[in-house]
């Protein structure tokens, strides 16, 4: 008798173990918790447009609670500090790829971060999904890799639109061209100065600064020197600022000029006055209507700030891996995605509605609905000058 209890017991047991079990999916009535992060810099100069993907993503996954629910998730956010530094970057990227929990990631904001990212991702972590909100490399989507996306247009699309802008309506003749040597703003930098070319206007030179140095009263002369009537920074806006600054001090009065690295309340923070007449190009966001200004109250009521360049587009990016994660829920029972079956679903991505853009990805990986418009920096903010010459 005491034989026959005991195995009565034991088959008891196993059933609540098994109606206990979580993570399995959603066909036993419990939530299958998977984990998200962002990859950006949340400490060191660029923190402001890190610390903004950030948050925006945050929001994304805050407002898809309920629909997650019903597809069976629970999802656990976890932000990542790539601190601005490949190294760091790929260190992180290694643990996220071991870790099979992790389903997808929005980040980076710079690409020499993201080029150690997406490999290993998509190698050691089995095509571990990836969009970013903020990478403009041309080399991110030239390179194979299918776990990789971007909603943001590339340095090869970016950097002759501001060329176009700077030789047809600023009407620039002359421009030296500066860059901070790192894999964005050098590309950047090359594609403004070729298509200016091609505009009829005059590269007087093409050189490399080292980011963040105390002095750049060197450089400052070298420019000077050509005496152009545009100076073109490839870089970002915590070498920008500084660099502005003392080319100001050595009597320089025509226009700078940049791309998305430059779109950031602290350039005039750190450039102060000499940031004035500052030109940029960057994706549009508009925060004055709609689904703009809805997004612009509510992450201010969330974070106390106005929401820095790239939290628009940490939105959208997370939304899209949300989107495509609700559906593989819905036709999955809630099960934790297979990696390269949902980088494959990520990439067939068609039309999804989102704020910046209706997004769609092409065999590479690009938004090709993605457009460049031009901003100027004028008492001290950042005045919308329309959308950049597409010729």
């Amino acid at each position: 008798m005491k034989r026959y209890l005991a195995l009565a017991l034991s088959v008891v047991m196993m059933a609540v173990a098994a109606g206990c079990g979580g993570s399995t999916g959603g066909s036993n009535g419990k939530l299958t918790e998977v984990k998200l992060a962002t990859i950006s810099p949340l400490s060191g100069g660029q923190a402001s447009l890190g610390v903004a993907i950030k948050n925006g993503a945050e929001l994304a996954i805050k407002d898809r609670e309920k629909d997650l629910t019903a597809a069976g998730y629970k999802v656990v956010f976890q932000p990542q500090d790539d601190e601005a530094k490949p190294e760091v970057g790929t260190q992180i990227a290694q643990r996220l790829a071991a870790d099979k929990g992790f389903v997808g990631v929005v980040g980076t904001l710079n690409t020499g971060v993201a080029k150690g990212i997406a490999p290993v991702l998509h190698r050691e972590g089995g095509g571990l999904v990836m969009i970013s909100p903020a990478n403009t490399g041309v080399v991110m989507t030239e390179s194979g890799w299918t776990n990789y996306n971007r909603i943001v247009f590339r340095d090869d699309y970016q950097g002759p639109a501001g060329a176009r802008y700077a030789a047809q309506v600023l009407k620039a003749k002359v421009a030296y061209v500066m860059h901070d040597k790192t894999d964005y703003g050098k590309a950047l930098a090359d594609e403004f100065a070729k298509e200016f070319a091609k505009q009829g206007g005059t590269v007087a030179a093409t050189v490399g600064v080292d980011a963040q140095k105390a002095d750049y009263g060197p450089e400052a002369t070298q420019a000077m020197a050509k005496n152009p009537d545009l100076i073109y920074f490839g870089g970002i806006y915590d070498t920008a600022g500084p660099l502005f600054k003392q080319v100001r001090a050595k009597g320089f009065k025509g226009a700078f000029m940049g791309g998305d690295g430059l779109d950031s309340a602290d350039l005039v923070k750190l450039g102060g006055d000499a940031a004035e007449n500052t030109y940029f190009t960057s994706v549009s966001a508009d925060y004055k209507s709609g689904d703009g200004k809805a997004f612009f109250d509510k992450y201010k009521a969330a974070y106390k700030d106005d929401p820095a360049a790239y939290a628009l587009y940490g939105y959208d990016s997370m939304n899209v891996i949300l989107e495509n994660l609700i559906q593989y829920g819905k036709k999955n029972s809630g099960k934790v995605p297979d990696r390269a079956e949902f980088a494959k679903q990520v990439r067939a991505t068609k039309n999804f509605k989102a704020i910046s853009s209706t997004v769609s990805f092409d065999a590479k990986g690009d938004n090709p609905s993605s457009k460049v418009f031009v901003f100027k920096i004028e008492s001290g903010k950042s005045v919308d000058k329309g959308a950049a010459p597409e010729k």
